[in-house]
């Protein structure tokens, strides 16, 4: 394509945006159109499915029954019926569902360890209640906003909900666009079967091009044709109370905004449509929309291995006590969970050691200590938790803190012009991150070198 065409396309539209921003920002001072709860509360995949599981329990604060549980029931057989398989737990219900709020019982993180199936786990969220008929039934949702799967996570879940529920169990799984488990987590042949069971599904958080087009794939295709934030809108108009009301069109928004695209204000919308629908810009905008991904790619790994490269240049000038510390980028294939810096010494590899910075999301950031399944997980755990005060963990991470840089509400493509400028000079994001990290390696470096040699001492004297 001419480049000069694309410069004129841009120089005809800037105007026109700005006048749209002005408008929008008179508005957004009236009405706060901005404004969203949720960017002000934990957005990590716990934080998520605590949202849902509490909307879903009767017991909880809300004060709604089982309101919110039956939309979504509801939801789900309308949306299962379309696709030409309706979920199992919808047999057996009538149009006027009357579920006895004492029947349900929602748990968070459900242990599902059984030693006679040879598994172990934890389902993010568990509803179990009694159909029509009396009969106990299951409900469950992985909630996969962010990460992948294990080898086998979903099967797991399939094969306890097999022998917990063997005629009444549905397993919800919910991806950001209506993405399908990996092939080693539910290989396909499981997965069309339990689709065709009616004991498995996909419901996307947003991702209006897969949630539109699953009614018209294949009928073993387990994508539903609704979104979370469809299940949030229905909830707001279901209920009459408006704390709860506002509060569930923020959570539709969020939806939307992070994992659909984010929506833009009406007035901009509006200039866009009208200059797109002159024929002679419509090439130029194919063009440009095609390559955007690639753009937004390119800028990432940009400032990933721009900030790798501070990272290290940080370590030998501010902390050299530390030695000779490798440093690389790394960034991961998720559109929402990247590993921008990685820092290591050789004698760490073989024990899949590093210190690594990591975004879950813009405001959820952590800096730690990672390591791969081994033994020495538990050993480095042990060592990190007797000399740090503060000791946070998880599977795969001994020790880890949360770092919260104040980045302004910005959607990931909103925020690749910042960091655009950032991969030509050091900003505030830049020099923020570096002091942070610094001050881990400070504190863990030693531990981690003292674990190492210990754990060498003692392979060498197994093997003499």
């Amino acid at each position: 394509m001419d480049i000069r065409h694309l410069q004129q396309f841009f120089n005809e539209l800037g105007p026109r945006l700005e006048m749209a921003r002005e408008v929008d920002a008179q508005l957004n001072r009236q009405l706060a159109l901005r404004f969203n709860v949720l960017d002000y509360i934990r957005t990590s995949e716990l934080g998520l499915s605590k949202v849902i599981a509490d909307l879903l329990n009767p017991k909880a604060t809300h004060d709604q029954g089982v309101l919110f549980l039956e939309v979504l029931l509801r939801l789900l057989r309308d949306s299962s019926e379309r696709g030409g398989k309706p979920l199992c737990i919808m047999e057996g219900q009538r149009d006027d569902w009357q579920i006895d709020p004492k029947t349900v019982v929602v748990l968070r993180e459900r242990s599902i360890d059984d030693d006679l199936l040879d598994i172990s786990g934890r389902l993010d969220i568990s509803v179990e209640f009694r159909n029509a008929v009396g009969e106990k039934q299951c409900l469950a949702i992985e909630n996969k906003p962010y990460a992948g799967d294990g080898d086998g996570q979903v099967e797991k879940y399939l094969d306890f909900l097999n022998k917990e529920y063997p005629e009444n169990h549905s397993l919800l799984y919910v991806s950001p666009c209506g993405e399908l488990p990996h092939d080693k987590s539910l290989c396909p042949k499981r997965r069309r079967k339990a689709r065709d069971r009616g004991q498995f599904a996909v419901m996307a958080y947003s991702g209006r091009e897969l949630v539109t087009e699953a009614v018209s794939n294949h009928e073993s295709d387990p994508r539903l044709d609704y979104s979370l934030a469809d299940w949030f809108r229905k909830c707001r108009t279901a209920s009459d109370v408006d704390r709860l009301r506002v509060f569930l069109q923020d959570a539709a928004q969020f939806c939307d905004r992070h994992f659909g695209g984010a929506p833009m204000p009406d007035m901009t919308q509006d200039q866009i449509r009208q200059f797109l629908a002159e024929p002679r810009n419509l090439e130029v905008f194919t063009e440009v929309i095609r390559h955007w991904p690639e753009v937004r790619t390119e800028i990432v790994k940009r400032f990933a291995y721009r900030l790798a490269k501070r990272v290290s240049a940080h370590l030998r000038e501010s902390l050299p006590q530390l030695g000779d510390l490798q440093c690389e980028h790394a960034v991961r294939g998720y559109s929402r969970f990247w590993t921008p810096v990685r820092v290591f010494r050789g004698d760490w590899r073989e024990l899949h050691v590093d210190i690594r910075m990591e975004a879950e999301s813009l405001g959820n950031w952590v800096i730690g200590v990672a390591t791969g399944p081994t033994e020495f997980w538990k050993t480095l755990n042990t060592a990190l938790e007797a000399d740090l005060d503060k000791q946070r963990s998880s599977p795969g991470w001994p020790w880890f803190k949360s770092v919260e840089f104040p980045w302004p509400k910005y959607d990931w493509n909103d925020l690749v012009p910042v960091l655009a400028q950032e991969t030509e000079a050091d900003g505030d994001a830049t020099r923020y991150f570096l002091e942070q990290f610094g001050e881990v390696c400070e504190t863990v470096v030693p531990i981690i070198d003292k674990q190492v040699l210990r754990h060498r001492t003692a392979v060498v004297s197994r093997r003499s």
